[in-house]
């Protein structure tokens, strides 16, 4: 699983729309849906924590569980 399909997971466990994405990060609605949805380029490190901050977690903690999933899905 990649960090932004783990940034989509979280976001629906959450219940948290891409507006109040938008409210928490100021990120626009259309960045925000690019950088979760089209997974064509991995996400920097300063959004993965600015998307991290807004989910109450850390991208250290995002990317963590990405790889685990990415390996759980390898075995």
């Amino acid at each position: 699983m990649s960090v932004a399909a783990e940034i989509r997971a979280e976001m629906a466990r959450q219940r948290i729309s891409l507006s109040e994405m938008n409210e928490r990060t100021g990120f626009t609605k259309q960045k925000l849906s690019r950088m979760v949805n089209v997974e064509t380029q991995p996400l920097d490190i300063e959004a993965t924590s600015t998307i991290a901050k807004a989910l109450g977690t850390t991208a250290w903690e995002l990317m963590r569980r990405a790889e685990e999933n990415a390996q759980e899905v390898a075995a």
